[in-house]
């Protein structure tokens, strides 16, 4: 298969019957997961808030299919787990493919370094 293509399936199932019906026509993109994408980047703090506003560029490589949102995560202020921003405010950044810049507000504490990451997403995931 090729990366950036389209196939399309049906499907006919054989038992002791015979054949099934044709099942409806089922489309699968093939593509990589996104990859090159940089470092998110500091834009802003604010302290009454607390939030931290970041920024980041679209990955050098969409795999062969298109973005279709970022996943965006930050950790404890503690070296710990991670856990996507925003989750009970702002779900939807993950079906936003043209955004490049976030306000983190789930973070709580002051005076501690917190690490984000950003993912791209296509249809691989």
């Amino acid at each position: 298969m090729i990366s950036g293509e389209t196939y399309y399936f049906k499907v006919i199932v054989h038992n002791y019957n015979g054949p099934s019906p044709e099942s409806e026509v089922a489309s699968f993109p093939v593509c990589a997961a996104p990859s090159g994408l940089s470092q998110p980047t500091k834009v802003t703090t604010d302290l009454v808030t607390p939030s931290i506003t970041v920024r980041w560029t679209q990955p050098s490589s969409n795999g062969g299919c298109a973005i279709s949102g970022y996943y965006v995560e930050v950790d404890d202020g503690a070296n710990g787990a991670f856990a996507e921003a925003n989750i009970d405010n702002d779900p939807a950044v993950r079906n936003q493919p043209t955004i490049r810049e976030l306000e983190i507000t789930t973070v709580s504490t002051l005076g501690l370094t917190y690490r984000i990451r950003v993912t791209a997403i296509n249809a691989a995931g």
